[in-house]
């Protein structure tokens, strides 16, 4: 599929549950200096958090622009409440509009002493160990309805966290994940050697 000259490449969201706001990373390219105008909007069923429009001159090839968005009173996500936001961002230039859209929860996962904690809260990873091993196939699952299937035969077991020993799931698995209320931890494969 084709893209205008001017369009968004990226979009990463960085909640901070303490300042109620999401820091919104965006990643644009362009081939010619080009003034863009940036709207983003966060809403769930409940609440529309929206931005002014702001003005950016956006660089030649790839630049970034990072923007906070206050959500305040926001409803945060934890497993037993998977409230998650769908984000829009909308650039407007002069030889382009683009608009891409992204979800997120607002979640501080961190540490208290020896217990993890959400949002401040004491949280019990129940889990699972997962090595890719996919043997109908051969290659893990690309589509949400697969994930949705394996994620909620793990959920019914009464698991709340999957461990994916050296490897990383697709997108789509991150995004049931965020939907069913499971915490993912995906690795990095490690292939040397031990001295």
């Amino acid at each position: 599929c084709s893209s205008d000259l001017t369009h968004i490449e990226h979009i990463q969201t960085y909640p901070n549950v303490e300042q109620k706001n999401v820091v919104v990373k965006i990643i644009t390219k362009t081939n010619e200096k080009v003034e863009a105008i940036f709207k983003l909007t966060a809403q769930n069923t409940n609440t529309i958090y929206t931005s002014a429009n702001f003005i950016k001159e956006l660089k030649i090839g790839s630049d970034t622009i990072i923007i906070p968005l206050q959500m305040d009173d926001c409803e945060l996500w934890s497993a037993e409440n998977t409230q998650l936001y769908d984000l829009t961002v909308k650039l407007i230039a002069a030889d382009a509009v683009d608009i891409q859209t992204t979800s997120f929860g607002m979640r501080n996962f961190s540490t208290c002493g020896t217990q993890f904690t959400i949002n401040g809260q004491p949280t019990f990873l129940r889990g699972k160990h997962d090595a890719c091993v996919f043997p109908l196939t051969g290659y893990a699952p690309m589509n949400k309805t697969e994930w949705e299937y394996y994620f909620l035969k793990l959920k019914d077991a009464g698991f709340n966290h999957i461990r994916f020993h050296s490897w990383c799931p697709p997108e789509a698995a991150f995004d049931v994940a965020d939907q069913l209320g499971l915490y993912l931890q995906p690795e990095l494969p490690y292939w040397g050697c031990l001295e």
